[in-house]
């Protein structure tokens, strides 16, 4: 198979992108949301799902790497854009406050298409910080709005008497935020999430408060402490990925310099030349590696890249919700992270853009 250039596969990878989001069946997604799906092999799972994550986290990439796009692909990029935010209020908190749900509020439609989640009330979803953060950081917010948005998380962050947790034993006297906003939800701490939160906050200049510092230092403790290789579901339940959480603190630390970056940093790097080196990586997988890297401005070659991105980005699960992850019991923890017990999304245009992220941070 002839390799395509760098930038022969820009041009076909926004245009898959954009022919992804316009040819949307209209019966599962309105206009501008791109077509994701969840799904549990074990289960014999499989749902068209109208999740706002994905399309947020496309909208993030798109916006990051324009500057480096031909002048025609930041047009068609600005449009995708356009059609995607359009869709962000149909997610907002049900009663008009400035937070954001996984799925439509206004009414609800978790878990779509199902059989049996989206007739009960029981897996309704609460706003949650990480459509939160995503959707302030690509929807032209304000640095007042931001600083609600952190008064906001505090309210909802961990207490040292807050009864209801997920959490771990070492961690239950962290103050640092929940990925969940619901009054009724358990504290839960993931790694990822925090990273979205602080970059949402410090992008828009907002002074980080104790909270704010709490969640850093879970996600640096995360990071010294190797958990995030050892035990990626631990600090992730909706990622647990180690790549994908290196991935995500990257995208923090090559903008922002926070306490103690350069140890965080270091480990990373490391990290990543280990998984480069390897080269038996899936390609999203290797895509954010090198991506990543970039970031630390460490020189790559792209001699891989090539037309079997459009077969392997169709298979590529990037997050995941852990059915037994509200569970604080010693047994149901054990068996949380096994696969069984978790249901995983897919999104085709999604993967396309973290290739898009690579191919366009080593282009010459």
């Amino acid at each position: 198979m002839r390799k395509s250039t760098n930038s022969e596969l820009e041009d076909e990878i926004i245009n898959r992108i954009q022919f992804i989001q316009d040819s949307a069946n209209p019966k599962y997604w309105k206009a501008g949301i791109f077509p994701n799906f969840r799904f549990n092999n074990y289960w014999f799972y499989h749902r068209k799902d109208n999740s706002i994550f994905y399309t947020a986290s496309i909208v993030y990439i798109l916006q990051e790497i324009s500057p480096k796009l031909s002048e025609n692909n930041q047009e068609i990029a600005r449009n995708i854009i356009k059609k995607a935010i359009i869709n962000y209020p149909d997610y907002q908190n049900k009663d008009g406050l400035q937070t954001y749900n996984f799925y439509p509020t206004k009414p609800t439609k978790h878990f779509a298409n199902g059989l049996i989640f989206r007739h009960f009330k029981h897996f309704q979803l609460p706003d949650d910080a990480d459509d939160t953060s995503l959707i302030y950081l690509t929807n032209n917010s304000n640095a007042t709005e931001v600083s609600w948005l952190q008064n906001k998380l505090s309210a909802h962050a961990n207490k040292p008497s807050k009864s209801i947790t997920a959490i771990s034993e070492e961690n239950d006297n962290l103050i640092a935020y929940s990925t969940w906003f619901g009054k009724n939800m358990p504290i839960e701490f993931d790694v990822i999430v925090h990273t979205n939160i602080l970059l949402a906050l410090l992008t828009f200049k907002v002074d980080l408060n104790a909270n704010s510092l709490a969640s850093w230092e879970y996600i640096k403790k995360s990071i010294i402490s190797l958990e995030f290789k050892s035990k990626p579901f631990k600090v992730t339940h909706n990622y647990a990925n180690s790549i994908v959480i290196v991935y995500h603190v990257v995208r923090l630390l090559s903008k922002f310099k926070l306490p103690d970056n350069e140890l965080v940093l270091k480990i990373i790097q490391s990290y990543l030349w280990e998984q480069y080196s390897k080269r038996n990586l899936n390609s999203i997988e290797m895509a954010m590696v090198i991506s990543s890297l970039s970031k630390l401005n460490v020189n790559i070659e792209l001699s891989e890249f090539d037309k079997r991105i459009f077969k392997k980005a169709k298979k590529y699960s990037f997050f995941l919700a852990g059915m037994l992850s509200a569970f604080h019991n010693k047994i149901v923890q054990k068996v949380a992270p096994f696969r069984f017990f978790h249901i995983r999304w897919q999104c085709e245009a999604h993967s396309l853009a973290i290739y898009l992220e690579a191919l366009t941070s080593v282009k010459k």
